[in-house]
């Protein structure tokens, strides 16, 4: 029987899931706190610590000075995770205002407490107007794709919930359209890096992100499967080569008896 050993690093990384149930109130004090007095006290004394020169060789600077970087990166992730679950309620908050026809006006007069609160309340009105703007161009996107790769698509809205789908749908009908744009099946898209942020409204990180999750969502209809991208390679940061499956953005063209598949012959799963 092999005996398992664990040693202190193993034990301090393993992470930790904290849930805590405060009042929207609290979290807003909680963040003020957090960005404008805590994070800015510890990176104050970060700075006295790099301005003593005289200490630096010191053993106990050192330790010092190691204390108040890792305290300061722990309030900084805990500054970010207590922003966005507050901006997550209001933005709920919001949608339901919003869902009863008040006007941004009278939104930021029911939720700004304070004057650094309007500014924020306004522009999560604004990004909610967006989302619902996306989501319907999504729509009318998805009813111009071939039937089967619709279906594919409200499998993946049904089954994988991490999805964004106004994302994935307006990709996967940029790759379906340009797939038909040529005579023969053609299986690679290559387009600048630029070009696509633009498409997609999202930055070379977070298109990395997102163009990594989907070559992990398999797809299968009948007896073939993939992933919904093969691969994509970024030359530069300036030129992107994206490889997918024709059988997922042209299945018609693939194989002509897709056409007759229904929704029980599609499979979708993410494979981490």
């Amino acid at each position: 029987m092999n005996e398992t050993t664990y040693n202190q690093s193993d034990i301090e990384n393993k992470n930790i899931k904290l849930e805590i149930n405060m009042k929207l109130r609290d979290v807003r004090l909680l963040s003020r706190y957090l960005e404008d007095e805590l994070i800015v006290g510890i990176g104050s004394i970060l700075s006295q610590l790099e301005d003593s020169e005289a200490d630096k060789n010191n053993l106990e600077h050192e330790q010092m000075t190691a204390f108040y970087n890792g305290v300061y990166d722990i309030f900084n992730e805990m500054a970010e995770v207590v922003y966005r679950g507050m901006v997550e309620k209001e933005k709920s908050i919001i949608d339901e205002l919003k869902q009863h026809g008040i006007s941004v006006e009278g939104v930021i007069a029911i939720l700004a407490r304070e004057p650094n609160d309007e500014e924020r309340i306004a522009n999560i009105y604004e990004a909610v107007d967006d989302l619902e703007l996306e989501k319907k161009e999504a729509e009318n996107l998805k009813k111009l794709l071939p039937p089967i790769t619709e279906k594919i698509i409200d499998k993946l809205e049904m089954d994988i919930r991490s999805l964004y789908m106004p994302l994935v749908i307006k990709f996967v009908s940029f790759l379906s359209d340009t797939t038909r744009s040529y005579t023969k099946p053609i299986n690679e898209a290559i387009f600048s890096e630029s070009a696509l942020e633009e498409l997609l409204d999202l930055d070379l990180e977070a298109l990395d992100i997102f163009l990594t999750k989907l070559t992990k969502i398999r797809v299968k209809l009948g007896d073939v499967e993939g992933f919904i991208i093969d691969d994509f390679t970024i030359y530069n940061n300036t030129t992107l080569i994206v490889h997918y499956p024709i059988f997922i953005t042209n299945p018609k063209e693939f194989q002509r008896h897709f056409s007759s598949l229904d929704s029980k012959d599609i499979e979708v799963s993410f494979e981490a």
